[in-house]
Order: structure tokens, then sequence, then C-alpha cells
């Protein structure tokens, strides 16, 4: 008996290579066409529902206040949760192997709870707001736990929901019921070197990262010296020191990782760190630097994780050209609008331009498969070799 021929098998080598997603390093579109960079936002209405028919024409971005031409838009779609009461289905598993932490199309949430703004025993909305984010996340979405200034990391990011519901379980509030000025200071300078040093290991990142930060209370830039009693009267006295550069460092690190800032105030604390010193200044601060978003779960009915959800379920990549001066490893101040009156574009206030990508390694020889799979780097001009084959196959 004879069977027809049929193709049997395509190999196809390729390392973690991206489709047309945000990216920040340079690369070039072919000879003569100069260098282009993909820049990421997110565009909602009022209530926080996502704008998804922006066009190139509806969007204006200017690099230390030169207007870039927008070449292209493109929306990303997240993945949307599975329904309720079914398991969420793997993703399809990448070519033999991948050094990307997350799927394509799904978010990298990092979900950091100032645990000592909140006193013990009154976290529970904290909780049932983490839980409901989880469950509304997608597939190929992954998040972490983290606890801060002291509590250190409760889980790594992780596609787990189960080990990720555990630890929201277990979030627990160690506030003091009162604080002087300068121990606010203090906590919240820990408090944001904290975050800058996790938002600086997700440095380069190849897609946006969400931050999710919950706080009641952050002290804003303040002196090492504040008002007091000493041995010979009231006087000048050293205190802690809160420099506004630690919150230009976290900006710095939030635009090298792409991060898309959520600040939710669970409580609202009033003069709890004294009359010269304002609770909310440093989540203002954060909010500034990151171009974030601040949302209430007190004195409000506002679901400010289920808004989260809602609000990062998609963005646009932007492609634009690159001047000569863009290049280089700095920041630039970026500016996105939109001609929309009802649309409310998110968008961070730095850009950071890395080097061109490419395959290549040290000395300009080609970077091997092991090499390229160490980094988290996206390898675009990555040659593809495909090869195939035919065999007589019964059915």
């Amino acid at each position: 008996m004879r069977y027809p021929a049929v193709v049997a098998a395509v190999f196809v080598l390729g390392f973690s290579i991206g489709a047309p997603r945000a990216q920040q390093n340079p690369r070039s579109l072919g000879a003569g066409s100069g260098n282009v960079t993909i820049v990421d936002f997110a565009a909602v209405d009022a209530k926080g529902q996502p704008v998804t028919d922006l066009t190139a024409a509806d969007v204006a971005i200017r690099i230390d206040g030169k207007p870039h031409d927008v070449h292209g838009l493109q929306l990303i779609r997240r993945d949307p949760p599975a329904p309720l009461g079914m398991p969420a289905s793997d993703p399809m598993p990448a070519p033999f192997a991948t050094n990307l932490a997350a799927g394509a199309h799904g978010r990298a949430i990092f979900i950091i709870f100032d645990n000592e703004t909140m006193v013990a025993g009154r976290e529970q909305r904290v909780r049932d707001g983490v839980l409901a984010l989880l469950n509304l996340l997608g597939p190929s979405d992954q998040a972490a736990i983290v606890t801060v200034p002291h509590g250190g990391v409760a889980t790594d990011l992780t596609g787990d929901l189960n080990k990720l519901r555990a630890a929201a379980g277990q979030l627990a509030g160690a506030g003091a019921s009162s604080e002087t000025a300068d121990e606010a200071a203090c906590r919240s300078r820990l408090t944001v070197q904290a975050i800058t040093s996790l938002l600086a290991r997700r440095a380069g990142a190849e897609t946006p990262t969400e931050v999710v930060f919950v706080s009641s209370s952050l002290s804003g830039p303040r002196s090492n010296i504040s008002a007091g009693a000493t041995s010979l009267g009231r006087g000048n006295v050293g205190g802690c020191e809160l420099p506004n550069d630690e919150f230009t460092k976290l900006g710095l690190a939030a635009a090298s990782a792409r991060a898309h800032f959520y600040i939710i105030q669970p409580e609202l604390l009033a003069a709890t760190v004294g009359a010269s010193d304002s609770a909310l200044a440093g989540l203002e601060n954060i909010a500034s630097v990151t171009g974030g978003f601040i949302g209430y779960l007190a004195g409000s009915d506002e679901p400010g994780f289920q808004r989260v959800a809602l609000e990062t379920s998609s963005y646009y990549a932007a492609t634009i050209e690159l001047d000569p001066a863009d290049r280089g490893g700095s920041s630039r101040q970026l500016s996105i609008k939109t001609t929309r009156p009802d649309v409310v574009i998110r968008a961070r206030p730095l850009l950071t331009l890395g080097q061109p990508t490419s395959a290549r390694g040290r000395n300009g020889a080609a970077a091997s498969p092991k090499d390229m799979l160490r980094t988290a780097t996206v390898y675009r001009d990555t040659p593809l070799r495909l090869s195939a084959f035919v065999s007589r196959n019964p059915g």
C-alpha cells in the first residue's frame, strides 16, 4: 500500500526571538532606516477602562522636549483570565529553551506591601484586594509578593496562583500605633531603597513591569536636621535624612525596568508623623517620578486592586525613530500626550535608551545559544535555520 508523501517535521532554531513587542534598546529597521525604539504606555478613560482604538495620529511623543514622529502604534492585549471554576491551561512551551520570564503577552506584576504602615489586625482588606487581583490574572501572567522595608520576599515571580494566594493570605501589618517624624523618615527611606533595589534587578526589561505598591503613608524628602531638645536647650538636632536623590534613583530604576506604578493607600492617615510632615508626600513623590496612579481603599468604594487588573489588560507600543543625539545609555525626559480629550495616558516621565542589541558577543564574535540564554536580552537578529523532510506516514 502506498501512502502520500507528507511533510513530517519542521525544525526551527530560535532563542528568545521577540515579536514586535515594546522594546527600549535601539534597533535598525534596515539599511538607511536609522535606529528606532519602541516606547510603551497605557491609555484609559476616566473610569479606568482601557481605550483600545487609538491611532498613531492620536499620539504625540516628545523626548527632551523634541517631537518624534510615531511610525507605528500597536495595541498589545494581555491574556484574559480563565473562566471561574476552570483551571488555567499551561501556555504552549517554548521550543527547546527560553530566557523569557513570562509569556509573550503576560504581565509581570510585583505586589509590594509596606507592612509597617498598617497596624496588625487591619490588613484583611489588603489580603482580599490582592486575592481579587490574582483571580483576574491570565494564564501567561506572573506575580511576586514582596513586603518592605524589612519583610523580604514572600514569593518570587511565579505563575503558581496557589502559591501566590497562600502568600497573600499571610500578609500582616507590623506598624506601630504612632511614630515620630524621624522614625517615619527612616522607615520611608528604607522603603524607597528597597523598591529601587527590586527595580534594579529588572533593568533592561523587554516588556513592561507592573508595580502595585500598597502603603498608607510615606514621608517626602527632608534634610537630616530637625528641631528638638538638646543639652543646651531647644535647637537643631540630627534626624533621619531622606534626600530627594533617593526618589530620583527610584524614578531612574523605574524607567530602566519599564515599570508602571499603581499606588494603593489602604488607610487614610493624617497627621501621624508630626505637624510639619505630610504622610502622603512620599507617595506623591513616587507617583511623580514614575508617572504612577494613586488609588484608595479607605473611605471609597472604588475597587483599587480590580482597577489595576483592568488597566493593565492592554498597553500600546509606539515605534519612533531616534535622532543621533538620542542614542546612548542615558535617561531622557519622555512626554506622551493624546489629542483625544476623553483619554488619560499612563506613561513614565523618563525613557532609558540602551545600546542596540545584536547576537554578537565580545570582540564581535557570534554569541552562542548558551550565552544568549544566560541573560534576559531578546536577540531579534538571531538567524533562523529551517529544515524539513518528507516521509511516508500512515494516517
